[in-house]
């Protein structure tokens, strides 16, 4: 393909690193992978770690813009839809929320959503998809509890 399209549209106009392939294939910061299941999407380990940077960056400043919250409910709304299931779509509640606020500081609920999500991810990354699924499960009562205004402390 590379010889192809140097071919066509002359010598180095394609970076060799557009040119990966593989199983699995990150495009884009998305990692698919072929297996006797079918095609599984997931968002790229590099990619959630940048996310998790980003939360930590958020929480360390207590601030969070109307346009990052925005971008930030994106991100997390794939992940939420393919990683855990559609587990942590309660937890972008407060994301959505605070999109609509008039300051941008970061309340204590969105402060609970944020750390939910930084601990989830990074267990994802660091363990295994199962384990990062269990981690969610686990914390899913948190979630249905926080969707519902219950939330009882702790992560």
């Amino acid at each position: 393909m590379g010889r192809f399209v140097d071919l066509v549209m002359g010598a180095g106009a394609c970076a060799p690193k557009k040119l990966e392939s593989g199983n699995p294939l990150v495009v884009l910061g998305v990692q698919a992978e072929v297996n006797l299941a079918g095609v599984v999407f997931t968002p790229s380990p590099a990619k959630i770690k940048e996310w998790v940077a980003q939360i930590k960056l958020y929480l360390r400043l207590g601030l969070l813009t109307r346009g990052e919250a925005s971008k930030l409910a994106g991100r997390l709304g794939f992940a939420a839809q393919h990683v855990f299931n559609r587990l942590g779509r309660a937890l972008l509640v407060p994301l959505y929320r605070h999109m609509n606020a008039r300051s941008s500081k970061i309340g204590p609920e969105l402060e609970m959503a944020l750390v939910w999500w930084c601990t989830t991810l990074e267990e994802y990354v660091r363990g295994s998809a199962a384990s990062g699924v269990a981690r969610a499960v686990c914390n899913g009562c948190f979630a249905i509890c926080f969707s519902c205004r219950y939330a009882h402390g702790g992560i």
